[in-house]
């Protein structure tokens, strides 16, 4: 046992040691830090010179009695898990969250989803924004889609196989599409609405 001032702050045991401290300043360790199994398997260090903790692959952080949230790398991939059935992951944010991609050194981010605090949820593709709620007051302005300066288009699918797309371009033209890319309905906005089977115009309305 090794005592300070009459206090025991170190002492053997029969399966390693026991560090006391007190639970306001407590011990402190200067430089690296390292955790290792019983057969010196290396799990855990504290890089003191680039001021980070570096789990090993497969090396858990967990979280709760029950080990209900675990963080780690298997190797290969990235992991963020709820084990519990009954513990819901909440992601709480006090502005804005964004979820991007990254270049392995930190640059390059590229937006992915984006979270507007009291407002929008947006989805992005190669970081252009495609799709966006809104908050107006009718159902008809509850949802954007967003295409190029041209036109914009939704395609509509039973698993793989596109069945037909809803289509507006710049033109002032907006209708349905058949599946394989033509016109089934063409209505030019103040102008006419058209009907066509197998690209054959088969009605129009106009004004």
């Amino acid at each position: 046992e090794l005592y300070h001032n009459g206090s025991k702050k170190i002492e053997t045991t029969s399966t390693g040691v026991t560090i006391s401290g007190s639970d306001t300043t407590g011990s402190v360790v200067q430089g690296d830090f390292r955790l290792k199994k019983a057969d010196a398997t290396q799990h855990i260090v504290y890089d003191a010179s680039n001021a980070r903790m570096n789990f090993a692959d497969s090396v858990s952080a967990t979280f709760g009695d029950a080990n209900d949230l675990k963080i780690f790398h298997d190797g290969g991939e990235n992991f963020i898990r709820g084990n519990s059935s009954a513990s819901p992951l909440y992601i709480d944010c006090c502005e804005n969250l964004h979820i991007r991609h990254l270049d392995t050194n930190g640059s390059n981010s590229e937006t992915m989803i984006k979270a507007v605090g009291d407002g929008n949820v947006e989805l992005y593709s190669n970081n252009v924004k495609r799709f966006q709620t809104r908050s107006g007051g009718s159902a008809a302005d509850g949802i954007a889609v967003f295409g190029n300066s041209s036109n914009s288009s939704i395609n509509l699918f039973t698993d793989s196989t596109i069945r037909g797309t809803v289509y507006a371009n710049s033109s002032d033209m907006i209708g349905f599409l058949d599946e394989g890319g033509d016109w089934a309905i063409k209505h030019t906005n103040n102008t006419s609405t058209e009907f066509y089977v197998s690209t054959q115009l088969r009605a129009m309305i106009d004004s």
